[in-house]
């Protein structure tokens, strides 16, 4: 009993002697060989399959999200991994515990942003050009920052300039990723600053155009880090690197003792 009112149900699936089922699609009938995993994780998580081209972007944004390099989670997953090889819960644990994915709340303000901008444009009889620089020029009256515009360079902005790219060379490419591009170049004519598209800019810019649901988009952050992770912790078990993390740290520190003495 859920809550005392009827029995607690799920939909996401089944396994039983009938089969296996997610959302009423049969694994081995319906979806093996015919979805990629990030369809599958669409159906799983939204209840229903994706168009053809959600599912083409959400596999994009799962490669684009899914950082390789060696952050500070990648590094605390390895080191639980060489202290616990036969424990590889401990070693996705340790991990996921030091990642935090800001890149949700950004990419929510900038949804927000982008939504409003759209109503302006539509509610107004002026050009885009006007409404979005008069709006970018009273933000910076403001001293109030644009979201997912104007932070330091970051390395993965080349990777939000090829993602909207990709949605133009897919034909996808209609109201949101358009008004995304001018915003950009407005903001770079009143702020003065050239740097690349945001990815929270452009990740919002996809998730508005493809109507990709925000339980969708917030949790794909968790997917492409598990992968990643557990590269890491693939390679840590092939060629340790741990003990060097775990040295290099404690030689970096300098030990101070405060205690004063009488």
């Amino acid at each position: 009993m859920a809550d005392g009112s009827g029995p607690a149900k799920t939909s996401v699936g089944l396994a039983a002697e009938g089969g296996v089922f997610a959302r009423g699609y049969d694994l081995a009938e319906d979806l093996i060989g015919k979805i990629s995993f990030g369809s599958y994780f669409y159906l799983l998580v939204c209840g229903e399959l994706p168009s053809l081209e959600q599912g083409k972007i959400v596999n994009a944004l799962l490669v684009a999200l899914g950082d390789p390099s060696l952050n500070s989670s990648h590094q605390a997953a390895r080191i639980a991994y060489s202290s616990h090889p036969a424990s590889l819960q401990l070693a996705m644990a340790s991990g996921i515990l030091a990642w935090h994915p800001k890149l949700n709340v950004e990419v929510e303000s900038c949804a927000e942003f982008l939504r409003r901008m759209k109503k302006e444009l539509y509610e107004s009889d002026h050009s885009a050009s006007h409404i979005i620089k008069e709006r970018l020029k009273a933000m910076k009256e403001e001293r109030g920052g644009v979201p997912g515009l104007g932070q330091d360079p970051r390395p993965t902005d080349p990777l939000a300039a090829r993602l909207l790219a990709y949605a133009e060379e897919e034909k996808l490419a209609h109201t949101y990723v358009p008004l995304a591009r001018q915003v950009h170049v407005e903001f770079g004519r009143v702020f003065d600053d050239r740097r690349e598209i945001g990815f929270a800019f452009a990740m919002a810019a996809l998730q508005l155009e493809l109507d990709l649901p925000t339980q969708l988009t917030r949790y794909l952050p968790w997917l492409a880090e598990a992968g990643t992770m557990l590269a890491h912790i693939a390679e840590e078990h092939q060629r340790p690197i741990a003990p060097v993390l775990m040295s290099g740290g404690v030689r970096a520190v300098r030990f101070e003792n405060r205690i004063e003495k009488d």
